[in-house]
């Protein structure tokens, strides 16, 4: 599974513009540690309806720039809060934090690589 889609980033920036797209994309990296940290208070309250919908907007975000492995963590998740599977809720959370991890410094090298148009 991969951290970039490059095919939904191109997609991105054809529906946007290529001067564009790194804006979005740090956007996007900004808003990721504001997400995991309303997921992780969630996660602290126990509150299953909270890591679901915290769970979701990271999902939402990651499929919008095309972080795939995070979508797919973050979906999993969601799912589990949705069923109030929460045994499964740290596994699964440090599963995410990991992804994101991941994920922000392949976007970052993204951005680091792109040409600035």
């Amino acid at each position: 599974m991969t951290l970039l889609r490059q095919d939904v980033v191109n997609q991105l920036r054809a529906d946007t513009s290529p001067a564009l797209l790194p804006v979005l994309l740090k956007s996007f990296l900004d808003e990721l540690p504001v997400r995991h940290q309303q997921l992780q208070q969630a996660l602290a309250k126990g509150e299953a309806v909270a890591v679901r919908e915290a769970a979701h907007a990271i999902k939402s975000c990651a499929g919008t720039y095309g972080a795939e492995q995070l979508r797919v963590s973050a979906m999993a998740l969601e799912n589990a809060a949705a069923d109030r599977q929460s045994s499964q809720f740290a596994v699964l959370a440090n599963d995410l934090a990991a992804v994101l991890e991941q994920t922000r410094t392949v976007y970052e090298q993204y951005l680091a690589a792109c040409p600035a148009d």
